[in-house]
């Protein structure tokens, strides 16, 4: 199995990539601009293979638009691969989130990164409506 960040990319048989890999080459290709033999060495694939991956996806462009349509389109991607009645938005937000993290190189984009500090900063929030609860009971 390979991993980054604790992020995995390959499955245990070495053969198939995650979610979060193939939509982090999307957007290593589409928004960072790294080439296909770049891109195809840090994840152990085939030059041919990146191109096929990413044949749909545009060119950032230097705007918030063109971010948004690299971004558009690495999510269509990726319901396109998992049939949009087994995608939801949650789903997809984790997946580009672990993409981000293994695209940028930034462990503190990672999904996991973010769900702790939700959950650290939502255990406040629970706490102190307990404790507003408590003393009006």
């Amino acid at each position: 199995m390979m991993e980054r960040f604790g992020i995995v990319i390959k499955t245990r048989s070495g053969r198939f990539l995650t979610p979060a890999a193939r939509a982090a080459i999307r957007l290593e290709v589409g928004l960072l601009g790294r080439s296909f033999p770049e891109v195809a060495e840090r994840y152990g694939i085939g030059r041919q293979r990146v191109g096929r991956m990413v044949k749909s996806i545009p060119s950032y462009g230097g705007s918030d638009t063109s971010m948004s349509a690299v971004i558009a389109a690495a999510r269509a991607c990726w319901k396109n691969e998992y049939g949009s009645r087994r995608s939801s938005e949650a789903g997809w937000t984790l997946t580009l989130l672990d993409a981000l993290a293994l695209a940028i190189g930034d462990p503190r984009l990672s999904s996991s990164n973010f769900l702790n500090a939700a959950i650290a900063h939502a255990g406040v929030g629970i706490h102190r409506v307990l404790e507003e609860n408590h003393h009006a009971g």
